[in-house]
Parts: structure tokens; C-alpha cells; sequence
């Protein structure tokens, strides 16, 4: 904050009038994992790119389609792991571990403790949280946590979010999406279909199937092929020439 204030003033005082968990994503009330974009539609508007074109019952069969074979791989997936974490949460969290070893710890009370870095960081075992704040983001405990808890010679995977297990995953995916036989869906008679076109105009020209970008238009530059100069032509040219 005090790098944008030197920037513009304005800006400095335009971000300070909304509460920091508004903007600041170390401050969030929730729980975020690690994730900071919360715009799920654009995502979930890529993996539909082919349904979007189609009709609604179409797009919407299409999409159940997806969802069960996307159900079905995670399951398999999930069968292979044999370790507590997911592998993502399980890379992390030997990272820190590694990173919280040469740490030195200072214990202040039961769940309490001091972690000196290149800053002093407070550890609440208790509470499981970090003044550094990565540990409240991530839900993975962060190097001055780990640091803390194998100064206690504790477990460190007790100390992770559930949500973060490997039983968790799989239990989000254990619901089986059952397929649906052409027989037990809804017959649509051709005479109960009556959709008309949209009233739309032609536009001059062809239709125009990719975004131009005019940033990054690049335009020629006028060359003169007499003295080979840029910025005029033959016709224009005043330039001596050597024989």
C-alpha cells in the first residue's frame, strides 16, 4: 500500500476506504485454499465450449455426459494414492517442511510459539494459524508451523484441513451419476416444436470469427526504394544519391 500511495495518492486513499477482506486475500473471511481467482463461471464456461452451441436438451444431455465421465476419472484417480494428502497438498507440505527444518523455535506457552525467519512469526498450534498468514490461506501448515510442530515431535498431518485428505477427495466423487437410456427420456413430438429464428439483419462484409486485438496490429512502414530510407517514398524523396 505505501508503494501504490507513492504512486498516486488517490488510488491510496480509494483502496483504503473498503475493509482489507475485500481486497486482500490473506484477510478473507472463507477459507479460499490457496485459490485466488473466484470467477468459477469462466472456467466452467471453457469446459462447456462445445455444448454451448448446441440446442437446450442437447447442452444439457452434453453436459451430464461430462460430469459422469468426469466423476468417473477422479475416482480412478483417487485410487491410486496411497498417502494421507492429496498430491498437490502432499508436494506442499514436504516443501515446508523441509524449508521449517534449520528454523529456530522458541516455545511461549502449551500451542504457542515464536518462529525466527528472516522475521519472527507466531505460531498458534491451538488455533491453527500464522502471523505470516500461510497457513490461514493454503489450510497447509506453512514452514513456521511445521517448524513448531516437529519442535513438539508431533504429526504434521494432523495439523492439515481435512479437506485436503485423500478420503476427502474421494468422497466428493463418491456419488455415481447413473446414465440415462434414450428409452426413459421425454419423447418430444415434432408438432410441440415451434421455434422460430431469431429477426436479425445481415451485415455488410464477412463475418468476423476472431477478436483483433489493435494493440498489437503491426502496420508496415512506408520504405522509399530510391535511397532506402523510411518514412517517405520515391515520388517524395529529396534525398541526394551518390553515384
Amino acid at each position: 500500500m505505501d508503494d501504490i500511495r507513492l504512486v498516486d495518492e488517490r488510488a491510496y486513499n480509494i483502496v483504503m476506504n473498503y475493509a482489507p477482506e475485500n481486497w486482500a486475500n490473506a484477510f478473507f473471511p472463507g477459507v479460499r485454499y490457496g485459490h485466488v481467482t473466484s470467477n468459477v463461471a469462466e472456467s466452467f464456461n471453457k469446459w462447456i465450449h462445445e455444448a454451448r452451441l448446441l440446442r437446450i436438451l442437447q447442452l444439457v444431455e452434453h453436459i451430464r455426459k461430462q460430469i459422469m465421465v468426469r466423476m468417473n476419472e477422479r475416482r480412478t484417480m483417487a485410487e491410486s494414492w496411497n498417502q494421507f494428502l492429496c498430491p498437490k497438498a502432499e508436494l506442499a507440505l514436504k516443501e515446508n517442511m523441509e524449508n521449517g527444518r534449520p528454523l529456530e523455535v522458541r516455545q511461549s506457552h502449551t500451542g504457542l510459539f515464536e518462529v525466527q525467519s528472516h522475521r519472527s512469526c507466531q505460531v498458534d498450534l491451538d488455533n491453527k494459524t500464522c502471523t505470516c498468514r500461510g497457513w490461514d490461506v493454503t489450510r497447509v501448515p506453512c514452514k513456521h508451523a511445521c517448524a513448531s510442530i516437529m519442535f513438539m515431535k508431533r504429526d504434521v498431518y494432523q495439523f492439515c484441513d481435512w479437506f485436503m485428505t485423500v478420503e476427502a477427495f474421494k468422497k466428493s466423487y463418491e456419488p455415481i451419476l447413473y446414465p440415462i437410456p434414450d428409452y426413459e427420456k421425454r419423447i418430444v413430438l415434432r408438432d410441440e416444436i415451434q421455434i422460430l429464428p431469431p429477426l436479425t439483419t445481415k451485415r455488410k462484409g464477412r463475418n468476423k470469427t476472431r477478436r483483433i486485438n489493435y494493440r498489437t496490429v503491426y502496420t508496415r512502414p512506408v520504405k522509399c526504394f530510391r535511397c532506402h530510407m523510411e518514412g517517405h517514398n520515391r515520388k517524395t524523396c529529396n534525398e541526394s544519391i551518390a553515384d
